[in-house]
């Protein structure tokens, strides 16, 4: 979303139907020659009758990995990661009628095929600051916070563009909760020791909410006019949590509709992304 496009419409019309929001945009890059107005960015939108938003930390990917406290300014990291302008948002909601807490991230990583690492290290880094934001509301360490993951007692949301598709190394570790990049070849660059060879979200798990529809038959089936057709949006949920119940998800567009189209953004689809959501019950 272009930060003008939010400021003027999204923020205004979506706060006449009760939503708060937050919003972080990119910083521009050395070839923008545009108003910065124009930079996209991310945000998250609340609905305020449901939801108190307690806090939010907005997130410049490339701040953190110029902190040598947390990462080695190898020349990959510098060269490969710290000139990409990618920002993130991490929000903590509370569900009014049952005092639910929900940690929200939205995130767009960045956009090159030829980056995979650049996209793993920005996700491990998200979670990274998600388990933060997570020990300090908790006041745990995180070992407690694990166990506190592993009962269920924590809820939360990632979404976004991940520029990732589901064979990807982001795919896989944010699925299994790890990632050992000492024997995965996709991962061929130094950015120095990063708590191990086992990269590990220590939220364990996450479950993608379109994944049977992905595999489904139905879905793959059907041959779309688009020249690229990967699935690289995201709806990800903590496995075991106990507080958040998945519904439904929305489904595939309609096949005859997407005929009438040679290319997206289109008069009917506004985006280049067809849109998805996630349905929950709390509990």
């Amino acid at each position: 979303m272009e930060f003008n496009v939010y400021q003027e419409t999204w923020k205004p019309l979506l706060k006449d139907q009760g939503f708060d929001s937050i919003f972080q945009k990119k910083k521009p890059p050395a070839y923008w020659m545009k108003s910065e107005d124009q930079l996209d960015g991310v945000s998250i939108f609340v609905n305020s009758n449901k939801f108190d938003l307690l806090s939010y930390e907005p997130v410049e990917y490339s701040e953190h990995f110029q902190n040598p406290e947390h990462f080695t300014p190898t020349r990959d990291l510098r060269e490969r990661a710290m000139s990409r302008n990618t920002v993130a948002l991490i929000a903590t909601v509370r569900h009014k009628k049952t005092g639910t807490i929900i940690f929200v991230t939205n995130t767009h990583l960045y956009w090159s095929p030829e980056f995979p690492d650049v996209k793993l290290l920005q996700t491990y880094l998200l979670v990274r600051l998600l388990r933060r934001t997570m020990r300090n509301y908790y006041k745990v360490n995180d070992h407690q916070l694990k166990e506190i993951m592993r009962m269920g007692e924590a809820s939360v949301l990632l979404v976004g563009d991940f520029n990732s598709t589901p064979d990807s190394m982001v795919y896989e570790f944010l699925q299994n909760g790890s990632l050992n990049i000492a024997k995965d070849t996709r991962f061929n660059y130094d950015y120095g020791e990063l708590e191990g060879a086992i990269l590990k979200t220590g939220l364990l798990g996450f479950e993608s909410q379109y994944r049977s529809l992905v595999n489904s038959s139905e879905f793959q089936c059907r041959e779309h006019s688009q020249p690229f057709k990967r699935f690289i949006d995201y709806i990800w949920v903590n496995k075991h949590s106990k507080n958040l119940t998945p519904i439904r998800v929305l489904g595939d567009i309609d096949i005859d509709c997407v005929d009438e189209f040679s290319w997206f953004p289109n008069e009917s689809y506004p985006s280049d992304h067809l849109p998805m959501l996630a349905q929950f019950g709390i509990t």
